[in-house]
């Protein structure tokens, strides 16, 4: 059933975008993300790797997006071989 009073309005769903709100709930989800993602994360001589990973805000068409990446030179040959940043966000 749908309700009979709904109307479409882009500026509200817009409007979301920039709640102080919303965006703090985006980012603790993507730090557990993180965090999960560090735990299990390979620790090679260096530790570079998981030292890397962390949570960037990367806008994309004026929506909110946080992702967890790791910068480090070698990170995707070790997500390559580990899946290791695929497994975190099941």
């Amino acid at each position: 059933m749908m309700a009979k009073n709904y109307v479409n309005s882009p500026g509200f769903i817009e409007s979301l975008y920039d709640d102080p709100g919303l965006n703090a709930e985006l980012q603790a989800a993507a730090e557990r993300v993180a965090a999960r993602v560090r735990a299990t994360a390979p620790v090679g001589d260096s530790g570079e790797y998981k030292g890397s990973i962390h949570v960037e805000k990367s806008p994309r068409g004026g929506r909110p997006v946080y992702r967890v990446v790791a910068d480090a030179p070698h990170a995707m040959l070790v997500e390559s071989r580990t899946g290791n940043l695929a497994r975190g966000v099941r």
